[in-house]
């Protein structure tokens, strides 16, 4: 499918700052390690038309630019949206809240486009785990580093102590959680890859 005009591309706004389509198309398709020849067979859009686009030397119509998002799981809202900055700092104040009751807190650390793996950190009170019971999910790698305080690890029938400074991998398919078994706030870093689906 070719594009409709070979007008130059202009910046559009995206939050406090602007950015062009053009960049932000190349760079979601590196994010997810495909050439421009694969990203091109994925979506049935040439090569050449998307060399175009991501040069902002034409400017696509609105189908090919679904066709070329859809080709990468992306929706043209992700596209602009502020999350889709690749190589902007996320500030802690920033985070994202998965969960937050005054004993348990958790944040996602990583941000689409990023489909590799994903990065949590939490903080538990003494006592508390981050799952009522031990669970599974997917059948990912997870990573745990403990950043500070004590921890006990439930993986399948066996526990783990863990103190600041060691880490831990298991399977997500194996049935998990972690407690908070000192007598100070705890704080735990996650890395999962890859992601588990948000339905699972």
């Amino acid at each position: 499918m070719a594009p409709e005009s070979d007008a130059p591309l202009k910046t559009r706004p995206i939050g406090d700052g602007s950015i062009d389509l053009g960049a932000r198309m190349r760079e979601a398709r590196k994010s997810r390690g495909l050439s421009v020849r694969g990203l091109a067979a994925l979506s049935g859009i040439s090569a050449s038309s998307i060399s175009l686009i991501e040069r902002n030397i034409v400017a696509p119509r609105i189908d090919t630019i679904v066709t070329v998002l859809r080709a990468m799981g992306l929706t043209s809202s992700q596209l602009f949206s502020d999350e889709m900055r690749i190589h902007a700092p996320l500030r802690k104040a920033d985070r994202p809240l998965l969960a937050g009751d005054g004993n348990h807190l958790e944040y996602i650390l990583t941000r689409r486009p990023f489909a590799s793996f994903e990065v949590y950190n939490g903080h538990l009170q003494p006592g508390v785990a981050n799952f009522p019971a031990k669970k599974t999910h997917g059948n990912s790698q997870e990573f745990v580093l403990i950043v500070k305080g004590t921890a006990t690890m439930e993986v399948g029938a066996e526990e783990h102590v863990l103190e600041e400074g060691d880490s831990m991998e298991y399977l997500s398919s194996v049935p998990h959680r972690v407690r908070n078994s000192g007598s100070t706030p705890m704080e735990i870093l996650w890395v999962i890859s890859p992601p588990v689906q948000s339905n699972e």
